[in-house]
């Protein structure tokens, strides 16, 4: 795991700048620091050591011919079996960086079909001045870029590239579909318009005159061959051990995250049993000076306890969410949904001080196993297709749904069909026009694009296909990875191994939702007694806070902000619809949480302010 700054020598190249705007990555990196150029390219990477300590890992690193140069940033997990494909006498090292730079002088772009892990690369051919740049399969490991006629620039994070080329031009459609679809990381957009990010899927080979983009891999629908459920369980099994066994493969401690949920759970109690040593595990909750704790804490020690592992467990209350409230903006480089991303940057400080590098965390499952509330009508209604519309709409408002969800739930799931990124997952809207600047509003919806799903996909399987490609996914991968990495800790995702995800991803659906239950195949596959198999989303008091010290920070962020600041939103709107808020009027906070990040994310990367935090 580690940070890298490539540059390109366009024009006049300013080596001194290049250094000052990578050392903003020197928090992914704090165990090495090391630098390549020649006079085409100028290289800077920040090393975390997990993977051989020695300095036969160093990076940047020379294949053996010595033509190709790497930096590389993730874990391939099945190093160990791609080592036996290389003439092991030119081997100096055990990292699995030395086996992809050598993998690719051997056999070229073709290799990327045979590495599993979490990646973002870059090789460069020094002879023939050619890069090959890669992102893996779900974009877990970040990746940007800029290039024009003055720069070509690759970071692992956005801040040195604002640095370096002192612009800051924010992007209207990037800040459209966050508010509007609910969409971030889930294209080229960032919210810079100049800053570009790599998709996730897809390498890049880049040479003087063209670039070549190749999208090497999808979820699109295969022919399910296994019949019988026990052999589906079978196979779950079989590749969630198989993902647990190659996602501990370190030369440093692992621990995990602990949230009493099912996935953390079951990957605390799969990962203790294969581990030579007593696992430390986190748990984080909430708190303040009320009565009220917003707290799994009790679920997660009686998982601990009964599995032998420690757990280390810490409070984040209102004082903590106000003095980390810009350092999480500049860690993120993006405005965000929830606070509970607090409870993640907390938990990974505490990693930290335990000097613990890698962390399991369970991310992935609601997207494989259709976990959402809001993906059960796009199940019920794809496997009734086959019936008369007026047909159709007597079962949907049958009195069991009626009595399950209430007619108001029950329409609002139905919206979510054609525009699942304006709800929450369950089911609440949180879009309203009115909120923000009519021009603003109206050249959005001038330029939005229509999203294209791939067409062999059941309608259940394009809910998870937003989720996973667009949602939920995108932006909590970006959360983890830059939480994770500004405290030089590496996190993992079981769960996003791509065979295991994808062969989960299109199992029959009435396998994932079954009588109301939903992931119901995964808790058949795992119904033991070790952890709760009920699904569980941690407790937070977004909403309750949201009457209180987050109003006061709201407020105070609309009244101290400029007009260009502000020129996205309706200030007037904003406060009446906090008032009804305040009254239990509006029912949602997550367009407030939107709102309120915003506004701070714009007055800190104004005029490359992140300098100052």
């Amino acid at each position: 795991m580690c940070g890298f700054f490539v540059a390109t020598k366009k024009k006049i190249f300013n080596k001194k700048l290049a250094l000052e705007s990578a050392n903003f990555l020197s928090h992914r990196g704090p165990d090495d620091m090391s630098v390549f150029e020649n006079n085409d390219i100028y290289i800077v990477f920040y090393r975390l050591s997990i993977r051989d300590l020695s300095a036969n890992g160093r990076q940047p690193m020379k294949s053996h011919s010595g033509r190709f140069v790497i930096v590389f940033n993730g874990e391939i997990y099945n190093a160990d079996y791609l080592r036996n494909k290389l003439d092991k006498s030119v081997l100096k090292g055990n990292s699995d960086t030395e086996i992809l730079v050598n993998l690719y002088e051997k056999y070229g772009e073709s290799i990327i079909h045979s590495i599993k892990g979490m990646f973002s690369f870059v090789i460069y051919d020094i002879k023939n001045k050619v890069f090959f740049i890669v992102r893996d399969r779900f974009g877990i490991k970040p990746l940007y870029y800029i290039q024009d006629n003055e720069y070509f620039l690759i970071s692992s994070e956005i801040k040195p590239l604002l640095f370096y080329t002192k612009k800051n031009n924010f992007d209207d459609l990037a800040f459209g579909d966050f508010f509007f679809k609910g969409f971030m990381d889930h294209d080229e957009k960032t919210f810079f318009k100049h800053v570009k990010s790599f998709e996730p899927s897809t390498y890049k080979i880049i040479t003087r005159n063209k670039v070549k983009t190749v999208n090497y891999w999808n979820l699109n629908k295969e022919i399910n061959q296994i019949d019988s459920n026990q052999n589906i369980i079978n196979k779950i099994k079989n590749l969630f051990d198989n993902s647990i066994e190659e996602h501990l493969c370190a030369d440093t401690k692992i621990g995990s995250f602990l949230s009493g949920g099912n996935d953390s759970s079951s990957i605390t109690v799969h990962s203790s049993k294969k581990l030579k040593y007593k696992m430390d595990t986190f748990t984080y909750y909430f708190s303040d000076s009320s009565k009220n704790n917003y707290s799994e804490l009790e679920y997660a020690q009686d998982v601990a306890k009964r599995n032998n592992v420690f757990n280390s467990y810490t409070a984040v209350n209102p004082d903590y969410i106000l003095n980390n409230f810009n350092q999480m903006l500049k860690n993120l480089e993006s405005p965000f949904t929830s606070i509970r991303t607090f409870g993640v940057k907390k938990l990974y400080e505490e990693v930290k001080k335990k000097k613990i590098k890698v962390i399991l965390e369970g991310y992935g499952g609601d997207e494989m196993f259709a976990g959402y509330n809001y993906n059960y009508f796009p199940y019920y209604i794809g496997s009734n297709l086959n019936i008369k519309k007026n047909a159709l709409l007597d079962k949907i408002f049958s009195i069991k749904h009626i009595k399950k969800f209430g007619v108001e739930k029950i329409i609002n799931f139905l919206h979510c069909i054609s525009s699942q990124g304006n709800f929450t997952s369950d089911g609440t809207p949180y879009l309203f026009f009115d909120l923000f600047n009519e021009d603003f509003v109206n050249e959005y919806l001038k330029k939005i694009n229509v999203t294209h799903l791939p067409d062999k996909m059941t309608l259940l399987q394009k809910s998870q296909y937003f989720d996973t490609k667009f949602i939920h996914l995108p932006r909590t991968l970006k959360y983890v990875d830059r939480l994770s990495m500004a405290s030089s800790v590496e996190a993992r995702v079981p769960f996003l191994d791509h065979e295991f995800f994808k062969f989960c991803f299109n199992i029959r659906d009435n396998l994932k939702i079954k009588n109301f239950k939903h992931r119901w195949i995964w808790d058949k596959s795992f119904k033991i007694k070790n952890f709760n198999t009920e699904k569980r989303t941690i407790v937070d008091p977004q909403r309750a806070w949201f009457k209180d010290f987050l109003s006061n920070l709201l407020k105070e962020e609309l009244e101290t902000s400029n007009k260009s600041t502000l020129e996205m939103f309706n200030k007037k709107n904003i406060l009446l619809y906090l008032k009804n808020y305040n009254k239990n009027i509006s029912s949602t906070s997550f367009n407030l949480m939107q709102i309120l990040t915003a506004v701070k994310f714009l007055k800190i990367y104004k005029n490359n302010n992140f300098t100052n935090y």
